[in-house]
């Protein structure tokens, strides 16, 4: 996975020729570049600074772009065949507007001439450096939600999200690439509310947040790995926060005063 310059980086050339990005994908373009990234250990950060500003409409633009067909062939053939699905693979296209990982919805065909749908994700490992450990909180967390819903007489595979354990065992799959995948059983008849239309959306949303703190209150949270150190800590998040307005590495600092000076003046 690369981080937000890169994304700027490779899309400013790959969109300098639509053929190469409609026959070979954007995404396996990004991830050649990335290879050869890693060999050189940097890129130019001249290059770097020059798409900040234009990184926005660049990744914009990516989000929007469908898989091209050797990127989904790809996934087709090495990442899916990896996890016990059901049925005959159908299509595989991207899903949802996430900003993190990754996601793409997988639909199988069974026997029955039913559908049964798969959420892939791709896990961005600019953000968690260890996938290992994010998995490893993702099972435990789900299986003791899991228990507790069969247990009051509830329904586990609505009520709690569901990894599709691997072909080889494990649910975290490694690719190739270096890349790292996990799939989710998809829930069908349910939506994702990305914005608050109505009040009564407010109150479900907190009656689903509390009743998930409700069902944990007796889980073991030692058990759990720190898999972004100090991402809720306020104190870290401000003193980086100074520290980048003090650096003003990109020169945008400026632009952005009035922004500055509301969160100074609220500092306790």
């Amino acid at each position: 996975e690369m981080g937000f310059e890169e994304y700027g980086y490779v899309a400013s050339r790959a969109y300098a020729s639509k053929k190469a990005v409609e026959t070979k994908g954007l995404e396996a373009i990004m991830r050649d570049y990335m290879a050869w990234a890693r060999k050189r250990r940097k890129a130019d950060a001249r290059e770097y600074l020059w798409t900040l500003d234009a990184g926005d409409d660049f990744y914009d633009e990516y989000r929007a772009h469908p898989l091209g067909p050797e990127e989904k062939e790809e996934i087709r053939a090495q990442v899916v065949p990896a996890f016990q699905t059901e049925g005959v693979l159908e299509e595989i296209g991207p899903h949802g507007n996430g900003h993190i990982n990754e996601t793409y919805k997988v639909c199988f065909r069974l026997d029955t001439g039913e559908r049964r749908r798969y959420i892939l994700q791709r896990i961005n490992t600019d953000v968690f450096k260890n996938p290992w450990f994010l998995t490893e909180n993702i099972e435990n967390v789900t299986s003791f939600l899991r228990k507790k819903s069969a247990r009051s007489g509830g329904d586990p595979l609505r009520e709690t999200l569901s990894l599709v354990p691997l072909q080889s065992g494990g649910t975290l799959l490694e690719d190739a690439y270096g890349n790292y995948w996990r799939m989710y059983l998809f829930i069908e008849d349910t939506i994702c509310l990305e914005n608050v239309e109505k009040p009564e959306d407010l109150y479900s949303s907190a009656f689903a947040f509390g009743n998930f703190q409700r069902l944990l209150a007796d889980f073991p949270a030692a058990s759990l790995h720190e898999v972004i150190p100090n991402f809720h800590h306020t104190p870290s998040r401000y003193e980086d926060f100074n520290q980048a307005v003090r650096e003003d590495v990109c020169g945008r600092a400026e632009r952005v005063a009035e922004e500055i000076r509301f969160i100074r003046e609220r500092e306790a």
